[in-house]
């Protein structure tokens, strides 16, 4: 079949098949209303039968002479990726089901079950199953129209966490383009600049050097003196690096005595 009949059932539904009244000789000069053939010959043959009924009616008669019981249709459960998309699969479930009661109200008024449970999560993903799972078991013996409530609230959640873990993504990516990093020297000049003594720092281990410096930026803060991010960038170097030892330029070899002219 080249459409799902379920996908097509829930669209005469939810375009008012159900309010809309036919008799037999009225269905012929719709023409063919869906791909199956089958179906097609059924609600032609509906000419002899008296009297008038919803095109939901109809239909569902035809469809149900196709297939006297449920596990007889060959209409796959497709599978799904977004939760818009559950919703549309739960109620599609939902209308396959009413077709064969009496009191059919709509796909949202029909009761979930466990098989129907089962087929939702053996279509959805991976990474969803356990969220479903959490949702589903609650809502078992509930309508289908809540359970797709609680989808569109399962939903709301996904997208949040999409935004956030984008947003962690950029701040990650900002990060790596650039990197920050201090050292035991910064720690301690940044704490000489603030008027920390000397003596009361030196030959201390780096974790105490750490809390020192965001404690004396916690009380800048309160005293709104903070302007930058502490600690404060690198000073400049007073000595030469060990590669400037190993390899020293020229304009950086001892003066010698001046030529006398």
């Amino acid at each position: 079949m080249i459409s799902s009949v379920k996908s097509w059932l829930l669209r005469c539904w939810d375009q008012g098949a159900q309010a809309v009244h036919l008799f037999p000789g009225e269905i012929l000069m719709l023409g063919a209303l869906f791909s199956d053939i089958s179906i097609n010959q059924l609600l032609r043959g509906a000419q002899r039968t008296a009297g008038s009924r919803t095109l939901l009616e109809w239909i569902f008669a035809a469809v149900e002479h196709r297939w006297p019981d449920p596990m007889d249709w060959d209409d796959v459960d497709k599978p799904w990726s977004t939760i818009p998309e559950a919703s549309i699969r739960l109620r599609e479930m939902g209308i396959q089901v009413g077709l064969y009661t009496n009191n059919f109200q709509g796909p949202d008024h029909e009761t979930i079950t466990a098989g129907m449970r089962n087929r939702f999560l053996h279509t959805a993903p991976l990474h969803l199953n356990g969220a479903l799972l959490a949702v589903l078991s609650p809502a078992q013996g509930c309508p289908v129209g809540e359970a797709a409530l609680l989808l569109g609230q399962l939903g709301d959640i996904e997208d949040t966490k999409a935004k956030v873990r984008a947003s962690w993504a950029n701040r990650k990516g900002d990060a790596k383009k650039e990197p920050t990093c201090f050292s035991r020297r910064d720690f301690f000049v940044a704490l000489l600049k603030s008027g920390t003594p000397k003596d009361k720092i030196d030959r201390l281990p780096t974790k105490e050097l750490v809390v020192l410096n965001w404690e004396m930026v916690k009380d800048q803060r309160k005293g709104g003196k903070w302007e930058a991010e502490m600690p404060a960038p690198p000073a400049p170097r007073l000595y030469p690096s060990l590669d400037e030892w190993q390899t020293p330029a020229p304009d950086r070899r001892p003066a010698g005595p001046t030529p006398l002219g």
